[in-house]
């Protein structure tokens, strides 16, 4: 439907003529009919708000607000009979911002219509100082204050250990601050218990926001007296004490490992510290330990507390095991060697082995046996007769033998022969002894006993003993080749150690010395037949023939036969001959002393041990063999050739084989190279044996650095015999390696000569993945080794890059805050990189931004980081980095950061003031510098000069206008005026007053 509302007349019309009444107008009262809607912001975030209303006539729209955030009309239109009316809502202001907005609409008919909406405001802490704090326990923290801004104005608490802190306590004193937003927090004597985080909290209806303190609390103790070794023995009663100096030196506690010890422990209180002792009672083994300390600090148990030095508590028992032994002599000890057991808790100083009132064996360390058990062990490794005696083991618990223990075993030895009678010949008018030693202890006894067709009797001797030694000898004297000497005869030895007995028995013969009767000769033997030997000898008893080749006894082979009792033959038989195995002297021999025979058989020269192929490591020797067998052996040197080519001497050596039947030479060539490769052959006619000579790299790659795109070649050269190509690898690490395959920008080429091999690779063009290790390789041929060149490396040098870059765009910074920038650049080698400003002055100026006045700057391995603490209008300016390296360098985004401050004040000689009437005055003044931040309005205020009221304050001005004109002055008086411009930071410094007659 149409609006009832606007201009109406009322028109008469006969079909001839009209006539109209004069116009009546219908007028509505102002109507709301879109009112603004409720905004919540961020902390320093404007915003804006709309209201509409209708009416006839269209209505005015003005805005008021409840609080001191400022606001702009940003637009007012005007559709069909509907206003709308946008304002900007500065909250920039911190605490000033948000607020309760009211929209009017009026149009003089009727009342006048309003609509309110709320800009509330996240919570911000603004100011938290200090931020950390390190004290010394027992010392006062300061007021740490934090202060916050939002709408509604938020409160504030202070959080310790996720509980609130009380306003006040005998602790600590919370107290709201009077002039803003904010809460001082001021902590009392503190200790290790109050460090940590605290949490300042601000909140509001909208949100919240938190901020922390972190309390530092440090311990101030010194040992002055570390506690001290101390021994005992079970059942005592020991003492430990020690001394502690410093502010934190309140209690001490005694440990043992990690075991707190409460009784026995008193303390007394000295200057600046406090000393403690500990008194351990009827001591057992588990109080033993070195482990013991003491730990002082502010408070019991407290985890700051200062250890001091751990010391000794040695408890000694008693001995468990130490017993008297008996030994063989001459028997090997190492299993059972003679032991000492004895419990002590920790490890004694040391265990003491004393025979016959001198010191035999010392161990300073004794080896654990079980629980507190120890055992000092006394290896013996083979027992002597010597060894056998009273034993005194002596265990010290501590260095200086304070605290000991001793204990006394004896070590018997059982008798042993120590000298056997030996088997006698008689011959006439000879007299000889048989003569039996025995040894022990303690001193053996020794008897004889003669056995004869089986009747054993007993035989008178004459005996004597050493004391030094120990030994018992018994002598018997046999006269001439009387037969009734004749016999078996037994020496028995006894001591009381064991009643073991030793015997041993001397058969005497009356004999006619044995004689050979064959003569000797020579022979010549074919190789591969049978040679036969016959040896005749004569005597009585019969005699005994034995038979040996170049005197090495022959096993086998021989046959014997007697002929009247008196005489014995011998016949030798050795089948295939050969020099080796059997050319030389054969010795027929009578074992009783008859005498020998010798029978020389000779062999012509054979070749029996060709020279081996082998491969030999470059730079390595060389060793050839050869053996040519005869009998007797070759005198001329041996001949070798190499590939038809004979070899000079001295290269080889000729050795004769210790029996004589050959002799073996050896070509030797002591340091090899590419040239001794070939065919080996000696005498003419032995095997040819082919020796190969192992590759060795003679050049091998080179380190280098390139950047990226150039070219570049490596170069590597091997030699060896036969020569083999050369195969390129490429690793990342230097550790595992990998065959290069050929693209189209990488190129190798082999040069072959002919015991050696030259090889280059080329880049056409390089690139960062072309970086790496690069070596040589010859594979292995058949019977040869694998070896690889000494690694190059090449190192592609390539232009930076950020990997964190600044960001595009722009950041406002108010004064006295802070701001970081970052930004992180890649490239080979790590580049540096340097911030820099460029200002905002009408000629701008780029210069390299430094660390001073508190501001930050660091550069670490290409990550970079500008922190400025305290920002001031002059660190506005467009920042970037830039990275630089051997490659280049390159710039990064531009980063704008705009410093907001008041802004400057006005001096009075800039203000103009121009009377205008008798009771008005004209100001003007120039804009000042604004601080970064627009101005948004002036204030003027003026009085009296001379007076001392206040100051009256004048319509202010938008911050657009620099002129306004003061009304209602007196004629003829002179003014004192004020002009303060006011940005988002607020008012500037007044200026000082201008003067002014009206």
């Amino acid at each position: 439907a149409l609006p009832i509302w606007g201009d109406y007349k009322c028109i008469a019309y006969n079909g001839r003529t009209t006539n109209a009444s004069k116009d009546i107008t219908v007028s509505i009262s102002s109507r709301i009919t879109t009112p603004p809607t409720d905004k919540t912001v961020n902390h320093m975030q404007d915003t804006n708000l709309s209201c509409s209303a209708t009416g006839n006539p269209v209505p005015s729209i003005a805005w008021s607000s409840s609080s001191k955030s400022s606001f702009t009309q940003k637009s007012s239109t005007v559709v069909g009979s509907v206003r709308t009316s946008v304002i900007d809502v500065t909250n920039s202001k911190g605490a000033d911002g948000g607020g309760t907005f009211t929209c009017t609409a009026s149009n003089g008919k009727g009342s006048d219509v309003t609509a309110q909406a709320t800009v509330t405001v996240m919570p911000k802490i603004t100011l938290l100082v200090p931020s950390s704090k390190t004290v010394i326990d027992g010392t006062a923290v300061a007021a740490v204050t934090c202060q916050a801004e939002g709408y509604p104005k938020p409160s504030l608490n202070w959080k310790f250990q996720s509980s609130i802190m009380s306003k006040v306590s005998s602790q600590f004193d919370v107290r709201s601050l009077a002039y803003a937003a904010g809460r001082n927090l001021t902590l009392g004597i503190v200790s290790s218990s109050d460090k940590g985080e605290y949490t300042c909290a601000a909140m509001n209806l909208v949100g919240s926001d938190t901020s922390k303190f972190t309390l530092t609390v440090t311990v101030d103790v010194t040992f002055t007296k570390d506690p001290q070794p101390v021994y005992g023995k079970v059942g005592s009663t020991l003492s430990l004490s020690c001394e502690a100096t410093g502010k934190s030196a309140k209690v001490i506690e005694w440990y043992n490992d990690q075991t707190k010890i409460s009784s026995g422990v008193s303390s007394t209180t000295v200057s600046n510290g406090i000393m403690s002792s500990l008194t351990l009672s009827s001591v057992g083994l588990s109080d033993g330990s070195d482990k013991y300390y003491c730990k002082a600090g502010p408070v019991a148990g407290s985890s700051d507390a200062v250890r001091s030095a751990s010391t000794t508590v040695g408890i000694l028992g008693a001995f468990t095991s130490f017993i008297s032994r008996s030994f063989h002599p001459g028997s090997t000890a190492k299993n059972r060697p003679y032991l000492c057991t004895f419990t002590a808790n920790p490890k004694p100083a040391s265990g003491e082995l004393i025979l016959d009132g001198k010191s035999v064996a010392t161990l300073t360390q004794p080896t654990v046996k079980s629980g507190y058990k120890w055992t000092v062990s006394f290896p013996i490794e083979k027992i002597t007769v010597g060894q056998g005696g009273d034993y005194m083991c002596v265990v010290k618990m501590d260095p200086s033998a304070s605290v000991n223990i001793t204990s006394t075993r004896q070590l018997a030895i059982t008798s042993v022969l120590t000298n056997s009678p030996q088997p006698l010949t008689l011959e006439s008018g000879i007299s000889k002894n048989l003569t039996c030693s025995g040894t022990g202890f303690p001193f053996p006894t020794v008897t004889w006993e003669k056995t004869v067709g089986g009747q054993a009797t007993a035989v008178s001797d004459s005996e004597s003993t050493d004391i030094l030694t120990r030994n018992t000898t018994s002598t018997i004297t046999l006269v001439s080749d009387d037969i009734k000497h004749a016999g078996s005869y037994v020496c028995t030895v006894t001591n009381t150690a064991s009643g073991n007995t030793d015997k041993i028995s001397s058969p005497v013969d009356v004999s006619v010395r044995p004689v050979i009767v064959t003569k000797s000769f020579n022979r010549n033997a074919t190789w591969g037949t049978s040679e036969i030997f016959t040896c005749l000898a004569i005597g009585y008893p019969l005699p005994s023939i034995s038979w040996s080749l170049n005197g090495k006894a022959v096993a086998a082979g021989a046959t014997f036969r007697s002929v009247g009792g008196v005489n014995r033959s011998s016949t030798l038989t050795q089948t295939l001959v050969t020099a080796l195995k059997d050319g030389g002297v054969y010795t027929c021999s009578e074992t009783g002393g008859g005498g020998s025979v010798n029978i020389t058989l000779n062999f012509s020269p054979r070749v029996t041990t060709d020279p081996v192929t082998d491969e030999v490591a470059y730079g390595g020797m060389l060793m050839l063999t050869c053996e040519v067998t005869s009998y007797p052996a070759v005198s001329s040197p041996i001949k070798w050739k190499r590939d038809d080519e004979q070899l000079l001497m001295p290269l080889s050596a000729d050795t004769t084989n210790s029996d004589g039947t050959g002799v073996t030479s050896t070509l030797n060539i002591g340091t090899v190279d590419e040239n001794d490769g070939g065919s080996y052959t000696c005498f003419g006619s032995s095997k040819a044996a082919v020796i190969t000579i192992g590759n060795k790299f003679t050049l091998d790659p080179l380190n280098g650095n390139v950047i990226e795109g150039n070219a570049t070649t490596l170069s590597c050269r091997v030699v060896g015999y036969p020569p083999i190509p050369i195969i390129w690898q490429k690793s990342t690490d230097d550790a595992s390696y990998n065959d290069i395959s050929l693209l189209q920008d990488l190129i190798f080429q082999n040069d072959t000569a002919e015991r050696s091999i030259f090889s280059n690779l080329t880049f056409s063009a390089l690139n960062r993945s072309d970086s790496g290790y690069f070596r040589c390789r010859v594979d292995s041929g058949a019977g040869r080794t694998s070896v690889t060149s000494k690694p190059g490396k090449i190192d592609v040098f390539y232009l930076p890059s950020f990997s964190v870059d600044l960001p595009s765009g722009n950041q406002t910074v108010l004064i006295q805050g802070s701001f970081s920038l970052h930004c992180t650049a890649t490239g080979n080698p790590t580049p540096s990189v340097i911030f820099y400003r460029t200002s905002f002055d009408a000629t701008p100026v780029t210069e390299t931004v430094s660390a001073d006045s508190g501001r930050q700057v660091t550069d670490i391995a290409g990550v970079a980081t500008f922190m400025v603490p305290n920002a001031m209008t002059s660190d506005s300016g467009h920042y970037f980095c830039r990275a630089s390296n051997p490659a280049g360098s390159v710039e990064s985004s531009r980063y704008t950061i705009t410093v907001q401050g008041p802004p400057s004040r006005i001096s009075p000689s800039q203000i103009v003031a121009v009377t205008k009437t008798d009771s008005t005055l004209v100001l003007r003044w120039p804009a000042p510098y604004d601080g970064n931040s627009r101005i948004l309005q002036y204030k003027i205020s003026y009085r009296e000069r001379g007076s001392s009221d206040q100051y009256q304050d004048a319509t202010p001005q938008d911050g657009k206008t620099l002129t306004t004109t003061i009304s209602g002055l007196k004629a003829f008086t002179e003014y004192e005026i004020l002009v303060v411009a006011e940005n988002i930071e607020g008012l500037a410094q007044n200026s000082m007053p201008e003067i002014g007659r009206a």
